[in-house]
Formats: structure tokens, sequence, C-alpha cells
């Protein structure tokens, strides 16, 4: 029974160490295995959480973690993160699968975010348009208005929904005797001449359904953008394998950084390097004050003045004096180290690659040296000996600092592909994604983002607007025109929209 335990508690130390070194695909592949060999392992499910990037995936592995562990403090905490997360999750899948047409996706998804949340307006909006009853509709547009009593188009629909409600209550069957039983549009049925009038009341009442509200922007024009393999520039057919797109000629294959956030051993070196750099700041400072004891000068500022060649109050003997002792050129060599040091700052900040093999080759040659040390001292003692070990201890520990380090400098050439980003939380989120792309010149991919800004705000024509102007760059104005009169419906007196259709109706 114990030898099954061995291996999973191995798996579970590399795990965890891969997961804090940030190898979260090696964390993830090392967990993963963990929780298959001891499913009631809730360390195992708790770090799982941390390295997986979907968070429905987060949530059932802290949930799981919380089942094996009720007084799991940092499951709970992560588990009230991640919910939220999952929410927003959920609520841009259901609106994805909406605008895609999949209403019966779209319902279930959206259902779950207002069970999670029943004070998520935007679900509920999202939902009134997919549900499959008028029921269900009139139960979407009265939480619609209870969250925003003047919402208008809750208002409309409702009104519509009640009044076909109070249309269909009239009794059907009041001219079945009549001449012209057609006059009402329903007739009698076998069942209902059979089981009589509690029958007739009960169940022929009939709530026409009213039609879907109309798609914005249209499924059939959005279709076209589906296929990941487009150049996220122009959107033009392109293959896995091509370096340039041969439409626009841009690059397909970029080069990204490994670890897109810094590591804390990062900032722990960036730290400490600052804060080298402002030591450094007080060499020549020290040496001013030292300079202004010698000539008998009460504030050391004035110095100042004398070594950058500004005329100043001092009398000229104290120039000379101060000029004696600390010649301009030795004043600007005690710059020197920490001008290197803020240079060394900006570089480890910036991720500059090639500091990453200068600190490599550092602790390669610092370590060299310590062996060396200790082999020449051998013969002087135990001493020297153990000082010299203490030295080469700490240039193995600085050297594997610095391996550590590596994935922070590192740059991964991938294939850039035409798909919304994952992680986006909120509407403005996505508009300000979208900006980012197009300031790139990435018009296909910002489209996709502008358009999901859109349908998460869909009371504001920014991301409209913005959706628009991505299809003109992409010369689609068939859909850029569908988009800007779903934004003039929503504001009609938007001038920016009304110019971008006359823009459009002289191409």
């Amino acid at each position: 029974m114990a030898q099954p335990r061995e291996p999973a508690a191995s798996l579970l130390a590399n795990g965890i160490a891969a997961a804090r070194s940030g190898h979260k695909t090696q964390a993830r592949t090392l967990l993963q295995r963990v929780a298959e060999v001891e499913p009631d392992n809730a360390i195992a499910w708790l770090w799982l959480s941390g390295v997986l990037d979907d968070p429905l995936e987060q949530e059932a592995c802290l949930e799981k973690a919380l089942a094996l562990n009720p007084d799991n403090v940092p499951a709970r905490k992560g588990l009230a993160v991640v919910r939220q997360r999952a929410t927003q999750a959920l609520l841009a899948q259901g609106i994805t699968a909406a605008e895609d047409g999949d209403r019966e996706t779209a319902r279930t998804l959206l259902t779950q975010v207002v069970s999670r949340e029943e004070d998520n307006f935007e679900a509920w909006l999202w939902l009134s348009r997919v549900v499959a009853t008028p029921e269900d509709q009139e139960t979407c547009y009265e939480n619609v208005l209870a969250l925003d009593p003047g919402n208008a188009e809750a208002q409309n629909k409702l009104a519509t929904l009640q009044q076909l409600r109070e249309a269909a209550n009239i009794n059907p069957w009041a001219a079945v005797d009549d001449e012209e039983p057609e006059a009402t549009g329903l007739a009698p049925t076998l069942a209902a001449a059979v089981l009589g009038e509690d029958y007739i009341h009960k169940h022929t009442t009939i709530i026409p359904e009213p039609e879907p509200a109309p798609e914005s922007p249209t499924v059939a024009l959005w279709a076209q953008y589906n296929d990941e393999m487009l150049c996220p520039y122009c959107a033009a057919p392109t293959s896995y394998e091509d370096r340039r797109c041969k439409s626009c000629g841009n690059a397909l294959w970029l080069k990204v950084r490994r670890r897109e956030e810094r590591s804390i051993l990062l900032w722990i070196l960036i730290s400490l390097q600052a804060l080298a750099t402002v030591l450094g700041m007080l060499a020549p400072v020290m040496a001013l004050y030292l300079v202004s004891a010698r000539i008998g000068l009460y504030d050391f500022t004035n110095l100042i003045n004398i070594y950058f060649g500004i005329a100043g109050d001092i009398s000229l003997d104290m120039v000379k004096a101060a000029l004696a002792y600390l010649p301009r050129g030795a004043f600007f060599l005690l710059w020197v180290p920490a001008v290197i040091s803020a240079a060394y700052t900006v570089a480890l900040y910036l991720r500059w690659p090639p500091m990453f093999y200068l600190m490599l080759i550092s602790a390669v040659l610092d370590l060299l040296a310590s062996v060396i040390g200790v082999a020449l001292n051998a013969a002087n003692g135990l001493l020297p000996i153990l000082a010299g070990s203490v030295g080469v201890i700490v240039s193995v520990l600085s050297f594997m600092l610095v391996i550590r380090l590596e994935d922070d400098f590192k740059r991964d050439t991938v294939r850039v592909i035409l798909k919304v980003d994952e992680g986006i939380k909120d509407g403005f989120a996505y508009l300000l994604r979208g900006r980012l792309y197009a300031a790139q010149q990435m018009w296909a991919r910002a489209a996709l983002h502008y358009r999901r800004a859109a349908a998460m705000l869909p009371y504001q024509t920014d991301g409209h607007i913005a959706t628009a102007t991505a299809c003109i760059k992409l010369k689609n104005y068939e859909l850029a025109a569908h988009i800007l009169r779903e934004a003039q419906r929503i504001n009609p007196e938007d001038a920016q929209v009304s110019e971008l259709l006359e823009m459009i109706a002289k191409k």
C-alpha cells in the first residue's frame, strides 16, 4: 500500500516546484497525474487550480479541494475569486453562442450565469433573447426591469407580451356554436369536447410566441471570420506554415515573452540593483561633502555648480581649493558605477534578453573562480578551504538563481491566429484589448474583440463604432453597415455613426 504513495508524493513535490518557478505546463502535467493517482489529495487539487487557465476548471479543482478539506482557507478564498471569473467566462460563452445562433447552448450557459448571480443584468438581457417560451421571456424582462427600471427594450417587450397574453385569454370557444366558428381563428378539438369546460379553460389558452429579436451583427456575415487560420491583420486565408500573409505581407509568426509577468525573483533582483544604484550615487555626494569640509564651505551643494562649470557665489580661491582636492575628472568618474548600475537596473526591468546571458556568464566565471581559489588554497590549511567552500556554495546558488530567471528573458516564436483572447472579464476590457490590436494594425483580431465588447455593452455605441471601423479597415462594408445600423438604433443622434454610414454609402 505504501509503494503507490511514494511516486505520487514525488510528483506532487515536483509539480509544486514547477508551479512556483512559473513552468505552468510542466506543473499542470505533474499535478494532473497526482490527482489521477490520489483523487483525495486536497493539496494536489489546490495547486492544480493555480496552473489551469480555464476559470471553470479552476473552480472545479477548488471545489474538490474544499470538499476534501472544508477548513482549507486558501481554497475557500481562491474559490470566491475564481467563481466570479468563471461566471464571466460562462457569460462570454453564452453571448458568443447567442450571436452565433446556437440558442440552446446560449440558453444553457446564460441560465447557469443567472443561477450564480441573480443580479447579472447582461445575463438576463441576453437570456431573454434565447429562451423558448413567452413566459420565460416575461420572467427575464421582469428581472431586467428590476435591475434597470428605465430599460426601454425590456419595457416595450414586456408590454407586448402582456398585450398578447390578454388577447389570448379571450375564450376561444365562445363562438363554437356560432354560425362562423372560424372567426376566432381556433376550432374545438375532440379532446376538448370529451373532457369538457374545465379542459377548455385550463389548456386551450394560446400565447403567440413573439418573433425573436434580430441578431446584430448577423451570424452569416460574421461566419467568414470563424477560421482561426485567417490573417489576424487583413483576414485573408493563410496556412499554418506561412511565415507572412500573402495579401498584406505582415508577419504571422511573432516573438512573445515566455513569461508574461515578471517573476518574484526578478522583482527582488531589480529591487536590489536599484538599491545598489542609490548607494552608488552616495559616493560622489560624500566626496562633495568631504571637499566642502576641507575648504570650510558650509553648504556642500554649492560645489555642484563648480564641477558642472556654472557660475556661483563661491570665491575663486575656494573654487581652486575644491578642484585641487577633487578634480572634475575624478568627480565624474565617481558617477560611473552609479550610471552603470542604473543602466543595469533598467535593462533588468525591460528584460533585455542579453542580460540573461551576461548574468549567466558572470555566474559561471564566479563559480570557476571560486573552485580555482579552493584548489589553490588547499595546501594552506583547513580554514582557507572552508572559506573557499562557502564561496563555491554561494556561486552555485547564484548560478541556479540565474537559471531560474531564464523564462523572464526568453522569447518564443508563436503563430498568431485569429481568435478572441482568454481571461478577459468585461466589455471595457475587450474594448481596450481591441484598441491594442488596432494599434498593431491587426484589424481582424481587433474586430473580434470589439464585437465582444459591443455584445457585453449593448446600450453603448463605443463597441459598435469600433467594430464597424475595424470592418471598414477590412473592407467589409456590408458588415460595417449592419453594425452601424444597430448602433443607430441604440443612439439615433450619434453623429459619428451617421458620418460612417455616409462614408460607407459612397464606397
